[in-house]
C-alpha cells in the first residue's frame, strides 16, 4: 500500500471512532439523556434521592424554587482530563457539563448536556491553571493532538457512564423505616 492511501486511512478511521464514541442529540451537541421508569416510587422519594446523591458527588446545584416546584434538580461539575500516563499524569484540561434531573411520579429524566473542554497551561510556578480557552466537545478537530483529543472523549464517556450507573443505583433506593429505642423498665427506672 501506498504510505498517502494508509495515512488515510488511519485518519478515517480515528476521524470515525472518535465520532461515535459520544451520544449526539439531533443538532449534533453531546447529550447523555434517558427516561428511566421505577416501580412504586413516588415523585418526593425520587426527588430526595436525587439531591442527596448529587451532594455526594460534589455537584455545584443550580435550583430555583420553580425547579423545585417541579421536581427538578440542576447541576454542574467537571473532571479533569490527562496528557501523560498514569506515572507522570499533568492535567491538559477540564471537561465541564451540566446534569438535569427531573422526577415524576414512577419515574425519572437525566440529562448530560453542555460539554466543554476548557484548556490548562503551566504557569511560572509549574502548577496547572485554567487558559480561559473553551473547546465545545462536539468539534471533530482538535490540530495537532487529535489522538489525544479522542482519548478524551472515551474518558468523558467512561466518566459519564459510571455515573450514570451510580445514579440510577441512589435513585431506586427506598430509606428503611426510623425506629425508636425502646430502654428497658429497668434502665428507665435507674435514671429516676
Amino acid at each position: 500500500m501506498k504510505p498517502a492511501f494508509t495515512f488515510f486511512l488511519i485518519f478515517c478511521s480515528v476521524f470515525a471512532y472518535s465520532q461515535s464514541v459520544l451520544p449526539t442529540d439531533e443538532k449534533g451537541k453531546v447529550v447523555f439523556i434517558e427516561v428511566v421508569k421505577t416501580d412504586s416510587l413516588g415523585k418526593e422519594l425520587l426527588y430526595e434521592n436525587a439531591g442527596k446523591w448529587l451532594q455526594a458527588n460534589n455537584f455545584q446545584i443550580q435550583v430555583s424554587a420553580e425547579d423545585s416546584i417541579a421536581g427538578k434538580w440542576v447541576a454542574r461539575q467537571s473532571f479533569p482530563v490527562y496528557a501523560r500516563g498514569y506515572i507522570s499524569k499533568k492535567i491538559h484540561g477540564k471537561i465541564n457539563y451540566t446534569l438535569t434531573v427531573a422526577v415524576k411520579e414512577n419515574r425519572y429524566r437525566y440529562e448530560f448536556s453542555d460539554f466543554t473542554f476548557d484548556y490548562y497551561k503551566e504557569n511560572r510556578n509549574y502548577e496547572m491553571v485554567p487558559t480561559g480557552k473553551h473547546k465545545a466537545l462536539e468539534e471533530p478537530q482538535a490540530s495537532g493532538w487529535q489522538s489525544l483529543w479522542v482519548q478524551h472523549k472515551k474518558t468523558t464517556s467512561n466518566t459519564i457512564n459510571t455515573l450514570i450507573g451510580s445514579l440510577k443505583t441512589a435513585m431506586i433506593d427506598i430509606p428503611k423505616p426510623k425506629t425508636e429505642t425502646v430502654l428497658s423498665k429497668k434502665a428507665a427506672s435507674q435514671d429516676w
